[in-house]
């Protein structure tokens, strides 16, 4: 398992973010 990338909508605002997976 490489990872994901994660979309967080928060405030009229959109990041990206590299998240490990953890397995």
């Amino acid at each position: 398992c490489s990872g994901h990338i994660e979309r967080i909508v928060q405030s009229g605002r959109s990041t990206f973010y590299c998240r490990s997976c953890q397995l």
